[in-house]
């Protein structure tokens, strides 16, 4: 998207100046193939530190330059989108320097986080925090906001520990247990548990559908 916005307003400012030119072929619009060749080499000249060089040695045939950039396009060619470069439609430019002294190169799509990044952050972070819901150390409070974040249902939660405290005795019974219910997934002793085969687990189960 930030590739389309430079080549839009980049060929609109060409179009603009293009009668300044006496050949066609020397104001020529641009596409995103060569935008992103163009971005390359100012890349490509900030890692050779070129800044204190003048550009032209960069595309010096006599074993001194660089490659890379007579290979994708002329140094005249170069200057001139460096030149006509817009990071906004100047057509406009005028009324929105009236209220925003930076409107040349403020713009939403390259100065607002994108919204995808903000979908990337989140979904970066969902695994641990709902591992978080887990730990005995996170407070309460925490754990239940992290709950109604990610939609978790604390009863059907399921623990990552492999012991636990019945859920339904006091605390005063430190027992740790590694029975869990089939459907909750919570502790629980034989005392609030009942044990059923598998035949009767289906009937119930039919009897509760009824």
């Amino acid at each position: 998207e930030v590739i389309q916005l430079l080549v839009t307003n980049t060929n609109l400012y060409i179009d603009k100046i293009k009668a300044r030119f006496g050949r066609d072929r020397d104001a020529l619009p641009s596409d995103d193939t060569e935008m992103n060749a163009f971005l390359g080499l100012l890349i490509m000249a900030g890692v050779l530190r070129a800044s204190h060089l003048n550009f032209i040695d960069l595309w010096a045939q006599d074993g001194s330059g660089v490659e890379m950039f007579r290979l994708t396009m002329s140094y005249k060619r170069f200057l001139f989108l460096l030149r006509c470069l817009r990071f906004d439609n100047t057509s406009d430019r005028e009324e929105r320097l009236k209220i925003d002294n930076m409107a040349a190169i403020r713009s939403k799509e390259l100065l607002t986080p994108e919204y995808k990044l903000t979908l990337l952050a989140a979904a970066l972070v969902t695994d641990h925090q709902k591992r978080r819901i887990q730990l005995r150390a996170v407070p309460t409070t925490t754990k239940k906001r992290l709950r109604e974040v990610h939609d978790v249902d604390e009863t059907v939660q399921q623990s990552t520990a492999k012991r636990g405290r019945c859920s339904s005795c006091s605390r005063k019974n430190d027992k740790k247990l590694t029975s869990k219910c089939f459907k909750c997934h919570k502790f629980i002793c034989q005392q609030h548990s009942r044990v059923y085969c598998v035949g009767c687990r289906t009937e119930e189960s039919a009897d509760e559908t009824d």
